[in-house]
């Protein structure tokens, strides 16, 4: 059996992204960090009380209004890197922000063919816009600690599951997933699994008062109107106004359906998928969740592309969740 490592890197041919400062990924939309035990003190440091220490971790602390807090009124990080974004104050602590923020949106897995970078789609920085094509060299800053060390989010050992009783080798699951990458297939109906329950108990998450427990009650939404064949009920929007900017800075508008195509893509690319489920099945739950989109991004209101940018967050914020993971799986 080949070890999986993380040398040489690669990127997914045809990944584009560059951030924009649309501000989204500096919010509740998900956890702010978390902070390593080392990270801590330099931080606190800069802002006492700028941590939340929790049984398991720590992580920054949000504003009222779900910033977090060293989110500044123009959008940037008081203390992200001067080496990372380019420019700073001479003011700018350097390397004070947690690695966890300086890596997103970016997702390392080790294989046997070497390191895959992948990207998250929550940020309209990713899906919005003129992007230049995503490199390993422009890529690689975000992925080192403050060592030069990389490290993996996932590491695939041995042979990878492409149908339940089927498993192959790296070198030929690549060879069948070069050409499925880029279409998202048909959905299959959704009316023989138990998603009343699955609405329910995204409908509990969301009554944490954040984006990241409301784009649980828009996916309920999103699920209740695929299923009932209906336009989504409505739902709160605390993250519109990062899709709006988004809008403004992208003068010409993506096709929705190539936007889908690619974050499935990148769904695939990055092999979470396969801590529990097989290739075919990922693509029916890649489906599922493509469907859903869909009708959230019909009852958007807003330009077509940014309102499937939107919903492809909402999908993805969703979908990392245990109950949807679950759900799949039953």
């Amino acid at each position: 059996m080949i070890s999986a490592r993380l040398r040489p890197l690669s990127v997914r041919p045809g990944a584009r992204y560059a951030c924009a400062g649309d501000g989204l990924c500096c919010t509740d939309v998900h956890l702010l960090g978390p902070v390593a035990k080392a990270e801590r003190a330099p931080i606190e440091a800069v802002r006492a009380g700028s941590i939340v220490r929790g049984r398991h971790l720590a992580v920054l602390t949000p504003q009222a209004n779900g910033h977090c807090t060293f989110l500044t009124s123009d959008l940037r990080c008081a203390i992200h890197s001067p080496a990372i974004i380019g420019s700073a104050s001479p003011s700018t602590p350097v390397g004070v922000q947690p690695r966890s923020c300086a890596r997103y949106p970016f997702l390392l897995a080790a294989t046997p063919a070497g390191g895959r970078i992948g990207t998250d789609h929550r940020c309209p920085c990713r899906t919005m816009g003129e992007r230049p094509p995503l490199t390993v060299d422009s890529a690689l800053p975000s992925l080192l600690d403050r060592r030069g060390r990389l490290s993996a989010d996932r590491r695939i050992e041995g042979r990878i599951p492409i149908e339940r009783g089927r498993r192959v080798s790296f070198a030929r699951y690549e060879a069948i997933e070069a050409e499925r990458l880029g279409w998202v297939q048909p959905a299959r109906s959704l009316r023989g699994k138990p998603w009343r329950a699955l609405v329910t108990r995204m409908d509990a998450i969301a009554e944490a008062p954040t984006r990241w427990g409301a784009m649980h009650a828009a996916f309920a939404r999103g699920l209740e109107a695929v299923v009932g064949k209906r336009p989504p009920a409505p739902f709160a929007r605390p993250w519109a106004e990062s899709f709006a900017r988004a809008e403004r800075r992208s003068p010409e508008a993506r096709d929705p359906e190539d936007m889908l195509a690619d974050w499935a893509a990148d769904v695939i690319w990055a092999l979470e998928w396969t801590f529990a489920l097989t290739l075919a099945e990922a693509e029916t739950e890649i489906a599922w969740r493509a469907e859903i989109a869909r009708a959230l991004a019909r009852s958007i209101d807003a330009r077509a592309d940014a309102a499937m940018a939107e919903a492809i967050a909402i999908v993805e914020v969703a979908g990392l969740s245990d109950e949807w993971v679950s759900f799949v799986a039953e």
